[in-house]
């Protein structure tokens, strides 16, 4: 190829400097012009090529670059620098030349305005196209350019070339140049660019793989392209506040990082739940501006994520920063906005907002997003008014600022707030209206396929290591741990693995040296841990094993009757998808076995949510702390798919005395509610199983109409029946006689 070492030199006006081109003497641009095929005269300077023009101010050894040319390729005034000539119509140079298919442009202003200044990308990629058209452009490269005399500074961010494939195609292309400047209209057909594009493939894809030191950016051909009309010019502006471009390109923005990844992440069995996040949360974040007013919405603002604890609430709330590219989160515990000075906790509440609200005055709608995160928000966000009258109304006020700062007079459109609670319940209702914390989300427990998920991750390194043996199976842990969040199935994990290190160590000499090398983490582990693990949400194996430590006798007809009663009805609910709510009064003298036959039917239902709500339970609590504990039950009891509840001894529940009589009608009340409220959601179902011996007082306060079947335990009355018993418990200590 054809080199001259050159000078650098300064421009001779501002004008020439808007051109983008390097110039030369005359003398020297026409003999390069004698050595070359093609109308143009590329230079490539470094790692930039510019077309060179002929100057007859400019001295024979020297080049005139623009101060942006200079700045890119670190070149200093008076500087010696060897410029290479291209050839377009030389194969050997075809690769240089591959027109763009697209280029994202980001503007800036060399002069600050008093005030921001919008423009139209249509607008200024015509302007652009004009001035730059047969240009070659560089990813880092800076132009100057003026529009409507706003001197316009541009980086080319990104390049894209067009496809080899098309190139090839002759009536895909034409590409024809429209440089005003040059007055040269002559047509670059096809045959510029394809005639030579399979001899060359080979000679490209060498280069391209095995460039120096791996990197093919560093003085390559493949982060530049010539532009030409078609070329695809995606123009966005700084977050300076001082320019402000209208995109009506719909092109996907990198709101979210490439590489996101659940697992990676470590987040299992809530794919749903982020799917819905994303839809109405960052995909109309998607989109330009002017897509959004066109349709006149808004962004959404605020989610509350609520559900059982250890469901991964903050997880997901801390992980979503990660994901996206937006301002680092700030993530703020609730109590910690409350503080012992008067106004303090309102301020700490505007801090957060300050960032978000100091961009968004420089920016506007351009303003990257400001995400806040608030744990435990239902510590700071109560019901205004009810703490009642006492104390200075510090929540009240925490209240009325964040609505201010969310949808007030001046809100935002540059935030999204995430609040973490496991009461919901408990946040004042014009908080989670819409156009506030509109989105509201349910971190349930996981399904078995979610618990797959949960285990993978959790035990991704010991199969990494080679630590996990392989008779452990996945999906036969994730069966055996129904109702287990996950962190309890973090912990279960961990668990685990102490039974692992415990069969290494001795602990009759704990001196002995350990080959940490040899511990494998078997299924026989993960069973011990499931045993001695129980979910929050799970079945109180223990208390039915209690009730049951006697057996269950079967003492005639009248025993089978109700058993095979009860047994269809737990069939009914579990195989009937109408049926959500089954309610069972089992009544009778005292000691006739209601609570044992419970028992008995909670351990052949097999259901993974199976709480008894007894006397004992209640000891020392308050009317409304009864109220409190038995509808908590209720409310954890909806958050499984099917759940049973066993209410023992009713009439002690309510506080019954048969003197007066006197009761609780509060508790009553809210018992008769409860036993009448079906599941909300589809494929979510209740057993509720009753024991009374106060039948005709629960019949005469309306108890007993609240359930859908009642049934009679009644007192053993046939010899045979009593006979069945006795022998069956004690047929080999004694002997009964036959009458």
């Amino acid at each position: 190829m054809l080199t001259v070492n050159l000078s650098c030199c300064k421009l001779q006006s501002q004008e020439l400097a808007l051109t983008n081109f390097g110039f030369i003497n005359n003398s020297l641009y026409s003999k390069l012009k004698k050595n070359i095929k093609s109308n143009e005269v590329y230079g490539e300077i470094e790692n930039l090529i510019l077309i060179l023009k002929g100057d007859s101010n400019i001295g024979k050894e020297e080049i005139a670059l623009n101060t942006c040319q200079r700045e890119f390729t670190r070149i200093q005034l008076r500087e010696k620098i060897q410029i290479t000539i291209l050839d377009k119509e030389n194969k050997e140079n075809i690769f240089y030349f591959i027109p763009l298919d697209s280029i994202e442009i980001e503007v800036s202003l060399f002069i600050k305005p008093d005030k921001l200044i919008e423009l139209s990308d249509e607008d200024i990629e015509v302007f652009f196209k004009n001035e730059f058209c047969n240009h070659i452009l560089t990813e880092g490269q800076i132009l100057a350019f003026k529009y409507n005399d706003i001197l316009l500074k541009c980086v080319i961010k990104s390049v894209k070339l067009a496809d080899f494939n098309e190139l090839k195609n002759a009536n895909k292309i034409g590409f024809t140049r429209s440089n005003k400047r040059n007055n040269d209209n002559s047509t670059l057909g096809p045959e510029h660019y394809g005639k030579h594009i399979d001899d060359n493939v080979t000679k490209y894809k060498y280069q391209h793989n095995n460039y120096p030191n791996g990197n093919v950016y560093e003085n390559s051909i493949n982060d530049k392209g010539i532009l030409f009309e078609n070329t695809i010019c995606i123009f966005t502006s700084t977050n300076d506040g001082k320019l402000y471009i209208e995109s009506k390109k719909v092109l996907k923005q990198n709101i979210i990082k490439n590489d996101f990844n659940f697992e990676k992440l470590g987040i299992g069995a809530l794919d749903e739940e982020f799917k819905t996040i994303f839809r109405r949360t960052f995909a109309s974040r998607i989109y330009p501006n002017y897509i959004i007013k066109q349709l006149g919405i808004k962004h959404v603002k605020g989610m509350i994520l609520y559900g059982p604890p250890g469901t991964g609430k903050t997880l997901i709330a801390r992980q979503i920063g990660k994901t996206l590219n937006a301002r680092e989160p700030k993530i703020v515990n609730g109590p910690e906005i409350l503080n012992k000075y008067v106004g303090q906790s309102e301020e700490n509440i505007r801090n957060l907002f300050k960032d978000a609200e100091l961009e968004h005055k420089q920016s506007g709608d351009n303003s990257l997003l400001h995400i806040i995160i608030l744990d435990e928000i239902d510590a700071i966000c109560r019901q205004r008014g009810s703490s009642g009258s006492a104390g200075t109304g510090v929540n009240d006020s925490v209240v009325n600022q964040l609505l201010s700062k969310i949808d007030g007079v001046y809100s935002l459109n540059n935030i999204l707030l995430i609040g973490m609670t496991n009461r919901i319940d408990l946040i004042d209702e014009a908080l989670l209206r819409p156009g506030r914390f509109e989105l509201h989300i349910e971190i349930s427990l996981p399904n078995k396929e979610g618990r797959v998920q949960i285990f993978n991750i959790h035990t991704k390194n010991m199969k990494d290591s080679n630590k996990l043996s392989p008779d452990v199976n996945i999906l036969e842990l994730a069966e055996k741990t129904p109702n287990y969040s996950g962190a309890e199935i973090e912990g279960l994990v961990r668990n685990t693995v102490s039974y692992a290190f415990e069969r290494h160590i001795n602990f009759n000499d704990l001196t002995t040296p350990i080959n940490a090398d040899d511990i494998m983490i078997t299924r026989h582990d993960f069973l011990k841990a499931i045993k001695e693990t129980k979910p929050a949400y799970g079945s109180e194996d223990d208390i039915i094993d209690g009730l049951l430590s006697n057996g269950i006798i079967n003492y005639g007809s009248e025993y089978e009757t109700i058993e095979n009663t009860c047994k269809l009805l737990i069939k009914q609910i579990i195989e009937n998808s109408n049926t959500k709510l089954m309610s069972i009064l089992f009544y009778g003298k005292y000691g006739t076995g209601k609570t044992t036959l419970a028992a008995y039917l909670a351990k052949c239902a097999h259901f993974n949510f199976t709480k008894f709500i007894t006397p004992e339970n209640l000891i020392g609590y308050t009317e409304g702390g009864k109220i409190s504990y038995i509808n908590k039950i209720f409310e954890d009891a909806y958050k499984t798919p099917i759940s049973l509840i066993i209410l023992d001894n009713i009439e002690r529940l309510i506080d019954y005395s048969r003197i007066g009589p006197r009761f609780s009608n509060t508790i009553l009340q809210a018992i008769m509610v409860l036993i009448k409220k079906k599941p909300k959601k589809e494929n979510q179902k209740i057993l509720i199983i009753a024991t009374t011996s106060e039948y005709q007082f629960m019949k005469d306060v309306g108890l007993v109409q609240n359930f859908l079947i009642n049934i009679q335990v009644p007192v053993l009355k046939h010899k045979n029946s009593i006979r069945k018993v006795l022998t069956d418990k004690n047929g080999t200590d004694y002997i009964f006689p036959e009458q």
